[in-house]
């Protein structure tokens, strides 16, 4: 064929097909180059590391202190091996005696730890309960109860667990370990209840550890929560009835009967009235059993309910199915409540106990 009349040489077909053998084999032998280089790298890094912990920076076994590289800085001379220590004397604080492993470590005894201090798995462990600084309130919505105090035992992966009491000691609130060490922190919303005004409250820490194990509780500390401006007055009806209604579907405890609370109040009571005035209208029940003890977490049901009529009259109804904790209301039971206000600014303080059977 020609182009403009001027000859071309034809290329044939197999020609054009045939392959850019160099180009391939170019690159399979950069890969492999590629590849051993790798290799050469991670096994002199081995190498290195193999030589810092057990022998000189060369690799070989070592003669004298000054072949070994840190952490294990003295020469074995018996087995040619660089280890961490040879007596204590080549240890310092606070891993200041060499065990048999040849590792410093902070005890071997209790001798070597500094009173109360005791030797646990070569660690001095203080199990001196903490003791309580300070307590603090909050009242203003939500609710927190903060504090701090003094430790013994600063190993690491420390942690705490707080709990709560009544003034019974009746336990109420138990926080799950935590690393806040120092510091004590609790709100309302964790506790799944409710942290009230004119109340007192109970608490104690302890400090916990894998190694060590864990400290005793403190001794508990007292905090009345006092007052807030502008919390209304504590609810008090005349008289509370229970009844049972129908089964109500729980997601985890199956089916179990709710209550009907109907409440007698007086026009009158200064409680409802400020009430009634509120915004949003919410009105707290605690229901409980036996008499004469502040409920907690496996007795108490705290149930936050909007009154269905905002006018007050002569009687009040909430229906309660769930959620029940600990209690299975049935008829002829008897059960204790306690009302309380919530504002937006606080709570108002428990009313008195009252008490009523379940009835059909």
């Amino acid at each position: 064929m020609s182009v403009y009349g001027r000859g071309q040489p034809e290329i044939s077909p197999s020609e054009r097909k045939k392959p850019k053998t160099g180009l391939i084999v170019g690159i399979i032998i950069g890969v492999v180059i590629l590849i051993i280089i790798i290799i050469v790298v991670i096994l002199f890094i081995r190498s290195r590391s193999s030589s810092s912990s057990t022998g000189t920076s060369s690799g070989a076994k070592c003669t004298a202190d000054s072949q070994c590289l840190f952490p294990n800085k003295k020469c074995n001379l018996t087995t040619g091996n660089c280890v961490g220590c040879l007596v204590s004397s080549d240890c310092s604080a606070p891993t200041k005696v060499c065990n048999s492993s040849n590792k410093c470590v902070q005890c071997l005894n209790n001798s070597d730890c500094t009173a109360p201090a005791v030797c646990v798995s070569s660690t001095c462990c203080d199990n001196t309960p903490p003791t309580i600084n300070s307590l603090n309130v909050s009242l203003n919505n939500p609710p927190d109860i903060s504090g701090s105090y003094s430790f013994s035992q600063s190993i690491a992966n420390s942690t705490q667990v707080v709990r709560v009491f009544d003034k019974n000691n009746n336990l109420l609130y138990t926080q799950p370990a935590n690393s806040n060490l120092g510091n004590i922190f609790i709100t309302q919303a964790e506790t799944k209840s409710v942290i009230f005004p004119n109340t007192i409250y109970n608490i104690d820490v302890s400090v916990q550890n894998s190694t060590c194990g864990n400290t005793a509780f403190s001794t508990k500390k007292s905090i009345n929560t006092g007052t807030c401006s502008n919390y209304p007055t504590s609810p008090a009806p005349t008289s509370v009835v229970a009844t049972s209604t129908a089964n109500t579907p729980q997601s985890t405890t199956g089916n179990k009967p709710g209550i009907s609370i109907h409440m007698t109040v007086n026009a009158g009571d200064p409680g409802f009235n400020a009430f009634e005035l509120m915004d949003p209208l919410l009105f707290g029940l605690i229901v409980y059993k036996p008499s004469g003890l502040e409920p907690n977490d496996a007795q108490m049901l705290v149930v936050n309910l909007q009154a269905q009529n905002t006018v007050i009259a002569s009687n009040i109804q909430f229906d309660i199915g769930s959620p029940w904790q600990g209690l299975s209301p049935s008829v002829g039971d008897t059960l204790f409540f306690k009302f309380w206000f919530e504002h937006p600014s606080c709570n108002s303080p428990l009313s008195q106990e009252y008490t009523t059977t379940v009835v059909n």
